[in-house]
């Protein structure tokens, strides 16, 4: 699905579309709440521009394997709750990461955060349940990639801490 001239997408507009495999749309900067979720068929999402994603915008999204939005400063809370195909994130100017953002994403090994600054995690919850977890997850770990500059920061910021084993540069 492509809408090339589209700003942004409402509450729920797309929810449970369980035929629809992709989503292209090269303006759009922000997706908001519950705007794909339940979409089991969803594979993949491009949003170029994108700056905002909302509360629980593709949660349950059982087929998305990574997503990559290159301007994103904003992931609300339970955004990508039980992605249980996702297995990469790249958010390279997210400044806000949401409470239970990624809770559930049981494939997710590797998130790519390369903001200038350290972002705000609201809650240590965002990643419970993933492979990035020390405490409910029992398989193999993942990583969270920053700037070699932040890499410090991030390990001592709050809630990052709990992840601090998990934080490496971005190489």
């Amino acid at each position: 699905m492509s809408f090339p001239n589209c700003i942004s997408i409402g509450t729920n507009a797309f929810a449970n579309c369980s035929n629809l495999t992709s989503v292209f749309l090269p303006v759009c900067t922000n997706v908001d709440e519950g705007a794909f979720s339940n979409c089991h068929s969803l594979t993949s999402v491009n949003f170029p521009v994108g700056k905002s994603i909302g509360y629980a915008t593709f949660s349950n999204c059982s087929s998305l394997t990574s997503v990559s939005f290159p301007v994103c400063t904003s992931i609300g809370s339970y955004a990508f709750d039980n992605c249980s195909s996702l297995t990469s994130v790249s958010f390279p100017n997210c400044q806000y990461i949401g409470y239970c953002a990624f809770i559930r994403c049981s494939m997710l090994t590797t998130v790519i955060i390369a903001a200038s600054s350290v972002a705000k995690l609201e809650s240590y919850m965002a990643f419970v349940s993933t492979p990035m977890s020390t405490s409910s997850y029992t398989g193999t770990f993942g990583s969270i990639y920053v700037p070699a500059s932040l890499v410090s920061s991030y390990q001592k910021a709050t809630n990052w801490s709990r992840y601090s084993s998990r934080i490496t540069a971005i190489v």
